[in-house]
């Protein structure tokens, strides 16, 4: 059997594992064996007897994922062990290790991988280069066996499934009839099953070794009352390895026909590929020269689109047009302001009336009554109007930052579309320089933010707005109308709007009245305050800033 093999099959897997790693790169489908099975079915124990080489084993949920192993011919007995962390896609490849280490390094890396988890794995043997080894335990119905609807969605008709039937020595009367598929409700595999008996976990434990194992096995097919009556093509570990050598060399033979086709294919797309780029670079002088261009070509664009210069405007995608779309979030920042304090009408509000008058009750007594004091007001201000600001900012930050960063991704796929690599580098140095001025962006804002804390203002606008709101509110407690000449003149700030409370005439009411007054009026100079320089402050860090230094973060993160 071993002649045949290095005779018929070795040289082709020689060949293809020669070009493995580079076209599984390009998604081309290479002949393998994949083996499939539900929990501590034996799919270790199988690997192990066909291979010679130890696998961690265990009665609970030991290998937690999808394993490859891979054999190759060499001079000294070692293994390497790989793998990709799906968290942050490292991949880890470890030293050479002795083959007695797999066990403990396979069980260690499946456990760092999938954790606890016991789900059924979402890898399934697609592809019709693939031979699928079904492993099915002796004990259980195999038409109910997950892995056999899982062969049985991915390869409906079993031309390319082998049944492997496992603790054979536990199985129920029957046995034959199973393997063999005679009976009527059989499940039937065109390939049929071969029946195989693996050591047990006592005799791992006293040692026994494969050889050992394999005397076992064959002394339980010529004693057991239905397996000796069995083919010998249906059972033990040389039958199964002979099977899959003979299904093995014919499926490579029938599919590498359609692998050159698929390898033509992805030259004739890269060939095509190639064309569209701009001529041949052979030297550093002629690739600085390119990508300058490159890079003052997106450098251009991008200013353009910063100042909405018509020359650039590109009505195909609207979203790239830098100018409105930011101006649209920055002109929406100043009602998520006013929203997330209450909005406007709050300070006109019974509501604020009342925190007011509950505030000033824990001060009467210590001020004649039109003099609450500036705890109450700073005590309001802070409760109802700082607290709220900084979720606001943090708001405009983020989405002026994902804004950016779509704007800039798309323009970088279209000016290096020719340097898929180029691209992806840029992609990275962009989003790393643009993570980092959103976090200047955000730390600015609330630096700015927190020197609201202090109430003052030098603002001429508090007074003269603070007075027109008393004016108002006097006009309308006096019976005037919005229609009157003078009350028209009150209109400007929206005060036409303000509320007649309805809150009597005493000292206290009246003094709650002209604080809640200038609440109102302190806060709309604040927000209005606010509402130019965080604009300013984002636009300037995330939009100004990337467009005139985006050749030089480019350049310095490539270390050119």
């Amino acid at each position: 059997m071993q002649e045949a093999f290095d005779a018929s099959i070795r040289p082709k897997l020689d060949a293809i594992d020669k070009v493995r790693h580079h076209l599984t790169e390009v998604d081309i489908e290479l002949p393998a064996i994949v083996v499939v099975g539900d929990q501590s079915s034996g799919k270790s124990s199988v690997l192990e007897s066909l291979s010679g080489i130890g696998l961690p084993r265990g009665g609970n949920l030991v290998t937690r994922c999808p394993l490859e192993l891979a054999l190759r011919r060499g001079p000294t007995e070692s293994a390497v062990l790989s793998y990709t962390d799906p968290n942050d896609g490292s991949k880890e490849i470890s030293n050479p290790i002795q083959l007695a280490e797999i066990p403990d390094a396979v069980n260690a890396a499946t456990r760092h991988l999938a954790g606890d988890n016991s789900g059924t794995c979402a890898h399934q043997p697609e592809g019709e280069s693939k031979v699928i080894l079904c492993v099915l335990p002796a004990t259980a119905d195999f038409a109910t066996q997950e892995a056999i609807k899982i062969s049985r969605h991915v390869d409906p008709s079993g031309k390319r499934t082998v049944g492997v039937v496992t603790k054979v020595d536990l199985a129920e009367p029957g046995i034959k009839d199973r393997l063999e598929a005679t009976g009527p409700d059989h499940l039937r595999l065109q390939l049929g099953y071969v029946a195989v008996r693996s050591r047990t976990g006592q005799e791992l434990k006293d040692g026994v070794s494969s050889v050992q194992a394999r005397d076992k096995e064959a002394e339980l097919f010529r004693t057991h009352p239905e397996l000796k009556l069995v083919a010998q093509e249906y059972k033990g570990v040389p039958a199964l390895s002979r099977k899959l050598v003979q299904i093995q060399a014919e499926r490579i033979q029938s599919h590498l026909p359609e692998l050159q086709k698929q390898v033509n294919n992805k030259l004739r797309a890269a060939e095509g590929e190639t064309r569209k780029m701009q001529g041949v670079i052979s030297t550093e002088a002629e690739a600085e020269k390119c990508l300058s261009g490159l890079l003052e070509r997106m450098h251009r664009r991008v200013t353009g689109l910063v100042q909405a210069a018509p020359e650039v405007a590109d009505h195909r995608d609207k979203e790239l047009h830098v100018a409105p779309r930011v101006y649209a979030m920055l002109e929406n920042y100043k009602s998520e302001v006013w929203e997330a304090i209450g909005g406007k009408e709050y300070f006109r509000s019974i509501a604020c009336h009342d925190m007011l008058k509950e505030h000033s009750e824990e001060v009467r007594g210590a001020t004649l009554p039109n003099f609450v004091g500036d705890r109450v007001f700073n005590g309001i201000f802070a409760e109802q109007v700082y607290s709220s600001l900084k979720p606001s900012a943090k708001g405009l930050v983020q989405i002026v930052h994902k804004y950016m960063a779509d704007v800039l991704w798309k323009l970088t796929g279209s000016t290096f579309a020719a340097f898929p690599r180029l691209q992806t580098a840029i992609k990275a140095l962009i989003q790393e320089e643009l993570d980092q001025l959103a976090q200047e962006a955000t730390a600015n804002a609330m630096n700015v933010i927190k020197s609201e804390k202090y109430v003052f203002t030098n603002n001429n606008a508090y007074m003269k707005l603070l007075n027109k709101k008393k004016e108002c509110v006097m006009r309308k407690q006096n019976g005037h109308t919005d229609e009157d000449a003078d009350a028209r003149d009150a209109k400007d700030e929206d005060l036409a709007n303000l509320d007649v409370l309805d809150v009597g005439s005493g000292n206290n009411e009246q003094a709650l009245v002209d604080l809640q007054l200038s609440l109102a009026a302190y806060t709309q100079v604040v927000i209005t305050n606010l509402c130019d320089s965080i604009p300013k402050l984002v636009r300037a860090q995330l939009v100004g800033k990337v467009a005139k230094s985006l050749s030089s973060i480019i350049r310095d993160g490539l270390k050119l």
